[in-house]
């Protein structure tokens, strides 16, 4: 049994006083649907049109491509692919990632125990760099 689907900024209702009982959330706030954090960066960079591609990183890195109707194939399924709603109506987002990116800058730096002021240092050396050059990281700490 799957709940109702709603559009971003639309909802079911509002909260429930049982459920703001003991918190410090007031009773009848308004309750909507939002976006995954990536879909919203994606909006918030203007990557809204078929076609567009975000890549956002964080502790994780997803990369996505905004799309007119969903993809609903083998292939992405077997791609291990995410497909979900945009957070504009009647668009859509097809995603992948790598859920160690940005978390493995932190590890590096306690690797290494290194500082703030290294990790500008060490940023400022890398982008000196051509692509390539100097190695390749390939954060798959979990497996892969």
């Amino acid at each position: 049994m799957l709940p109702p689907v709603y559009t971003a900024g639309a909802g079911p209702g509002r909260l429930l006083s049982s459920a703001a009982d003991g918190t410090p959330v007031p009773p009848d706030i308004p309750v909507v649907v939002c976006g995954h954090d990536h879909v919203c960066g994606a909006f918030g960079a203007g990557v809204v049109e078929p076609g567009q591609v975000a890549d956002s990183m964080g502790t994780a890195e997803g990369v996505l491509i905004t799309l007119r109707e969903p993809l609903l194939d083998e292939i992405v399924y077997d791609l291990g692919l995410s497909m979900g709603r945009h957070v504009l109506p009647e668009k859509f987002y097809l995603g992948t990632g790598l859920p160690e990116a940005g978390g493995a800058i932190g590890w590096l730096l306690r690797l290494l125990e290194g500082s703030e002021e290294d990790l500008a240092r060490w940023t400022r050396e890398v982008a000196a760099l051509a692509p390539g050059e100097g190695g390749v990281f390939l954060p798959l700490a979990r497996g892969g």
